[in-house]
């Protein structure tokens, strides 16, 4: 925390001037850019970020064969996140567009409706005549924005139940089923993909997500992207997920430096696709690890070199990953860390070493004693594979400390369960503390007499007044959210919102003296709604003064 002299800030709104000036003259000059040649970038970053995480060799599809295409979601693209970010593209291609382009023929079908749980049977059943008899189905499926959005977390990992039950019910009737996944994050499978013969993750995909997933699914671009998380098998496998529905007062990150991947790997759970996998149409060999020295000072780059070779019959690319593992630490770190990668283009038998460089923060960890960053001495595991869980090869190296005098934090006798992360089942608050360095606040629902102007509106429902605000402003909200796309994200983003955002919002109308005097109401103080009165409007009024 600091303060900021209004010198400070004139430099940040010289900057901002500068740069609306800049942007005029260019309108102004008829400067204009290229549509296609934006689209096909965004199509290239959906092609290269897309993830096949499965194929039971039905991929790719021949023109030839015949198609099912069922999902809302192959019609109505998922192209980006819901909430402030939405923007409106100079183009959006749909993947039903992208097969009407080309004039390849299919049968499509909605299967579910986009709002709430998504169920509509007779969309189903619809569904299940579309599937019958076709050499491929292609299941559009994932998170919708109900599920995924702008102002709320995500209360679970699951996909709408609607989901689950179409891929069910046309698995009844055809096995040979490709699900497209179009979410932003992971979700929880279930048991189905043991069914299905391929799954390809398209994540949002952008403007041009349909044509990438045509080009992908017809095997006019090979698969190269690679998970950038885990996707466990039950959201409970996640120690972390105990701790994550707190609150109200604070929400307690008990998990540590034990993240993703981090944690998955270093508990030895079971996962559903691991940190860093993704398939091919092709497959790659690893051969030939040469590290540049077998020990080095902190502070001296590692130079880490290994040869990838195409041996399948397509040309492709393969990004390969770099990790780092401490053979033995003072203080508790994750099993392995990802700390460097390459991504290689390989014609069919082609092979290409690649060269990856560490620098010293790839052994270091942050010392809360010397508040930097800092390398213990000893030997460190270097680790190239295709995954977290698929490491093809394998050496080692020694790293002499610059500071081998540096206090080391040692939590072992006061939070133990940080070092045997495999056998804990649970974080103690007392071990979270120890490693915190602090007691954590009591957990107790707000008051009436404790409110502030940081309390969120639903919060404040402890208070008579609180709940009738609480009323308001969640009624005003559903009314205005019936024409919405996405009612949810506007009634939860209410609910979560605190009271010094409405006066944020209301262009000066709400002055700091009325939000005192609301807050004061809320609490049931007498004269809180004179003040609130007495200051309605001020700085709106002072504004304009000053002009």
């Amino acid at each position: 925390a600091g303060t900021l002299t209004e010198e400070d800030i004139d430099k940040v709104v010289l900057r901002l001037i500068r740069f609306a000036y800049e942007n005029i003259v260019r309108e102004i000059e008829g400067v204009t850019f290229d549509i296609e040649k934006h689209n096909t970038i965004a199509r290239k970053a959906a092609e290269g970020g897309a993830v096949l995480l499965k194929n039971d060799g039905i991929l790719p599809i021949s023109k030839k064969q015949s198609i099912a295409v069922i999902g809302k979601l192959a019609k109505k693209i998922r192209y980006q996140g819901g909430g402030s970010s939405h923007i409106l593209p100079t183009k959006l291609t749909s993947f039903t567009d992208a097969l009407d382009k080309v004039g390849q023929p299919y049968e499509y079908a909605d299967g579910y409706v986009l709002k709430g749980e998504g169920y509509k049977k007779s969309l189903i059943n619809k569904a299940v005549k579309a599937a019958k008899g076709k050499d491929v189905v292609l299941l559009f499926i994932g998170l919708t924005d109900a599920f995924e959005s702008e102002g709320y977390d995500r209360r679970h990992i699951k996909m709408p139940s609607s989901h689950v039950t179409l891929i069910n019910e046309i698995l009844k009737v055809n096995k040979n089923v490709v699900v497209v996944l179009s979410c932003g994050s992971p979700v929880e499978i279930g048991d189905w993909d043991k069914s299905v013969k391929g799954i390809l993750n398209l994540y949002l995909g952008g403007q041009a997500g349909g044509e990438a997933a045509y080009n992908l699914l017809y095997g006019k671009v090979n698969p190269s992207g690679k998970l950038a998380e885990t996707f466990p098998v039950h959201e409970d496998d996640y120690l972390g997920s105990k701790y994550f529905r707190m609150g109200p007062r604070t929400v307690e990150y008990r998990e540590g430096i034990y993240v993703g991947y981090r944690y998955y790997d270093s508990a030895k759970k079971r996962v559903k696709y691991p940190f860093g996998y993704g398939l091919s149409y092709t497959q790659f060999e690893y051969s030939n690890l040469r590290i540049s020295a077998n020990a080095i000072n902190e502070g001296d780059p590692l130079t880490v070199t290994f040869t990838v070779k195409n041996v399948g019959k397509v040309a492709g690319a393969e990004i390969a990953q770099l990790y780092v593992s401490d053979v033995e630490s003072t203080l508790y770190r994750p099993e392995k860390e990802l700390k460097g990668f390459k991504k290689v283009f390989l014609q069919p038998g082609e092979e290409k070493d690649v060269e990856i460089t560490l620098d010293s923060r790839a052994f270091a960890y942050y010392n809360v004693e010397i508040k930097d960053w800092h390398v213990e001495s000893g030997d460190f595991k270097i680790l190239v594979g295709a995954s977290s869980r698929d490491i093809k090869l394998e050496g080692i190296v020694n790293v002499t400390s610059k500071n081998p005098d540096a206090p080391i934090p040692d939590y072992k006798a006061a939070a133990p369960c940080y070092y045997d992360i495999a056998n804990a089942t649970e974080i103690p608050v007392a071990q979270f503390e120890a490693l915190y360095g602090a007691k954590m606040i009591e957990n107790r629902p707000y008051e009436k007499g404790e409110l502030l102007a940081n309390n969120t509106i639903g919060q404040c429902r402890v208070s008579p007044f609180g709940k009738f605000m609480y009323n308001l402003c969640v009624g005003v909200v559903n009314l205005v959210a019936l024409s919405s796309e996405n009612p949810e994200m506007l009634t939860n983003s209410v609910k979560d919102m605190p009271y010094r955002t409405i006066a944020a919002w209301s262009m000066g109308f709400i002055s700091k003296r009325s939000l005192d005097g609301l807050v004061d109401m809320l609490n049931g103080r007498k004269g809180g709604f004179r003040r609130f009165l007495k200051g309605f409007g001020k700085e709106k009024e002072e504004k304009n003064e000053k002009k």
